[in-house]
């Protein structure tokens, strides 16, 4: 999930740039549809924008990791965190930035042979869109899978907070 909409600008620089009010709105809109998803872990970026998106998602009772990496990082840092995951964990959401999360998610949607969505991730994935896939591998062997034409990841929808 990419986080909703942020201000623009912030005192602190921009990791501790909060929500909008339309932010605010956006997060729970997503909050609304992902609730009864079974998410039981959260990564999430260390940046005010991706900490306050969670928080007003209100998911209830999920285990939350807060990384610098997720902030920092590219679609390798965010591949290499989701490999973590135990794999007893068997929904989870990650919540982070673009490009990041509009790549990763549309480097999942072609292995998925969802070529024309894949195209379009990268071209429109607003504040608060998140895709949803369906992983028949372990958390560890997601990386690979991004290089296989083979791949057990399916693109099961993505879902835009503003049209």
């Amino acid at each position: 999930m990419r986080h909703a909409d942020a201000k623009h600008h912030s005192r602190g620089g921009d990791k501790q740039r909060p929500l909008s009010s339309r932010g605010r709105d956006e997060a729970a809109a997503a909050g609304q549809i992902l609730r009864n998803r079974g998410i039981a872990h959260v990564l999430c970026s260390s940046a005010a924008r991706t900490r306050e998106t969670l928080e007003c998602m209100n998911l209830g009772d999920v285990h939350a990791e807060f990384m610098d990496a997720l902030y920092e990082g590219g679609t390798n840092s965010m591949v290499q965190r989701i490999g973590e995951i135990d794999d007893d964990v068997e929904a989870i959401l990650v919540i982070g930035h673009a490009p990041t999360v509009p790549g990763l998610a549309s480097e999942l949607s072609y292995r998925s042979s969802d070529h024309a969505e894949a195209d379009q991730m990268r071209c429109w994935y607003p504040t608060a869109t998140f895709s949803e896939f369906a992983v028949e591998c372990s958390w560890s062997e997601l990386a690979d899978q991004l290089y296989q034409d083979d791949s057990t990841v399916t693109l099961q929808g993505v879902h835009r907070m503003r049209g």
